[in-house]
């Protein structure tokens, strides 16, 4: 029998079952919670849900399959993508299905340990907690809510944070630096003293300038 329970102003249903790895996902309504736990039930009872399912499943092939089918759509920007690169290597064998709270948790520690910024880890848990909802809905994965377990945690630890705040511009001397290194840095990297000013001059963020071309 599922578990039904509130979650901050929601409702979250969690089903174990003996040989499927635990599910849960959580809803505005305690109906649409109990809709979803009975669906899943009856899948697992009739035998068109399988342990398999989800066993041989790990984060990296999840990874592997939202980079392929969302390519088209949208393709994963370069923070996006390093980010997951970080979660391939610390999580990427570990069957999606068995991901809990505490992994999570883990991770963020592992990453501020490294010198990873508050805020850049909870970019980190944004990317996955994108990814994993994407497998629920679209690749219909009953994939349960790891994000949601370790939030409280991750404040309590205060291992996610907000970006602090840009007081000051870099002065002449700092971009004189930084034209410098890039200069001598050229030879088969982006051409990025000229991209530096482009930069300044434009506003506008390395990904933009990027996406331009000659005909814009």
């Amino acid at each position: 029998m599922a578990t039904i329970e509130p979650r901050a102003g929601r409702w979250r249903a969690l089903i174990r079952r003996k040989g499927v790895p635990a599910m849960s996902k959580t809803f505005r309504t305690r109906a649409m919670a109990e809709a979803w736990a009975r669906r899943i039930e009856d899948a697992i009872e009739s035998g068109t849900l399988h342990a398999s399912r989800l066993s041989d499943l790990t984060l990296g092939g999840l990874i592997d399959r939202y980079d392929r089918e969302t390519r088209a759509l949208r393709p994963v920007s370069a923070s996006k993508r390093t980010s997951f690169e970080h979660w391939r290597r610390a999580l990427g064998d570990r069957p999606v299905g068995s991901l809990t709270g505490a992994d999570v948790v883990q991770f963020a520690t592992s990453r501020r340990h490294a010198g990873a910024a508050p805020a850049t880890v909870q970019m980190d848990v944004g990317f996955l907690r994108d990814l994993l909802a994407v497998a629920r809905s679209m690749f219909d994965l009953p994939i349960a809510d790891c994000i949601g377990d370790a939030r409280p945690s991750l404040r309590l630890l205060r291992l996610v944070g907000k970006p602090k705040e840009r007081k000051r511009r870099p002065t002449a001397d700092e971009l004189a630096q930084l034209r410098a290194y890039w200069t001598r840095r050229l030879a088969n990297e982006l051409p990025m003293r000229d991209l530096l000013d482009f930069a300044i001059g434009s506003a506008m963020r390395l990904g933009e300038v990027l996406r331009l071309r000659w005909a814009d």
